[in-house]
């Protein structure tokens, strides 16, 4: 195969950003430029293949994403910890082919982490080996997940300030708010409709196909589980509450009508592991597992600021 070189152009809006972020990788990498992929040799070099722009363009993109990222918390490149060296080449090998917007930023995400002295994290292979084994439309699924959990909480805190009549917020929010002034109801949708957008919008790219791989994948990894979060501690407690006051004889036929449920609510939340209605959030009928919840505390997964605004401006 005749090998014909590409010519690189690495700059980008921002001036210095390529040599800044060429220093955070150095300083994350130990200060090795062959180490980092060449990254300082490739900003001036040729690339031979096209394999091997690619594979530069997505380290580069990670960077500048890991960069910002630490930026946002305060963090310099002086301050940022290099990463052990265990780890530098899963990192390398994991960003390289990556050019996908989700798992990009699982991937900065970590690294960023990692980086942060203020953090106990480090981009080990638990967490390296986890990303990996995930499609971009697995990253999407996650993120959207633990996301809507975000969205939720930050509701429930703005509910109750918008109407004293709204004291919690679920998947019956809608009728919640029929007891409330068409005010406080109107308030409360206006601010709400960004975020319905944005989680229906990135659902949309996902086929009913792709969404059952990619659960069937999740739930391989240990990431998710069927059942809304928490719900059947939710079931147990309140089944135990009502079953005291029941007759003796009719306390057996309640437990083996209560051990069906499992199973009839698991079919249904394989049917349905995401009920979506226009104008609404979706209900997701999966939730994070805690090795989840720690993957996502680790990538930084967040609401997208403007979205955190709609709701606590």
């Amino acid at each position: 195969m005749t090998e014909n070189p590409i010519k690189v152009n690495v700059n980008i809006p921002g001036g210095a950003i390529d040599k800044a972020t060429a220093d955070l990788m150095l300083k994350a990498f130990g200060g090795s430029a062959e180490e980092a992929g060449g990254l300082v040799g490739d900003v001036i070099g040729v690339l031979r293949d096209q394999v091997s722009a690619f594979r530069f363009n997505n380290r580069r993109r990670i960077a500048n994403r890991t960069r910002a990222r630490l930026i946002e918390q305060g963090i310099s490149t002086e301050d940022a910890l290099p990463l052990p060296n265990r780890e530098i080449g899963p990192v390398l090998e994991g960003i390289s082919d990556v050019d996908q917007p989700a798992l990009s930023d699982l991937w900065s995400g970590l690294i960023a982490s990692a980086l942060n002295p203020n953090t106990n994290l480090t981009a080990d292979r638990s967490f390296t080996g986890t990303i990996n084994l995930l499609s971009e439309v697995d990253a999407l699924v996650f993120t959207l997940l633990i996301n809507s959990k975000k969205m939720l909480s930050l509701v429930e805190e703005y509910a109750p300030k918008t109407s004293p009549s709204i004291q919690s917020f679920d998947d019956r929010w809608h009728e919640k708010t029929a007891t409330v002034s068409n005010e406080g109801r109107k308030k409360l949708f206006d601010r709400i409709q960004p975020a319905c957008l944005y989680f229906n919008n990135a659902l949309d790219q996902i086929s009913p196909e792709q969404l059952s791989a990619s659960l069937d994948n999740l739930i391989r990894l240990g990431v998710v589980t069927y059942g809304p979060d928490k719900a059947t501690a939710s079931r147990l407690a309140a089944f135990s509450t009502s079953i005291s006051r029941e007759r003796p004889e009719h306390i057996i036929g309640r437990i083996l009508e209560e051990l069906q449920k499992p199973g009839k609510l698991r079919d249904r939340w394989k049917e349905y592991p995401i009920e979506r209605a226009t104008g609404r959030l979706p209900k997701f009928n999966i939730h994070a597992t805690d090795w989840g919840e720690r993957l996502a505390a680790a990538c930084m997964i967040e609401l997208p600021k403007e979205i955190q605004d709609t709701i606590v401006t």
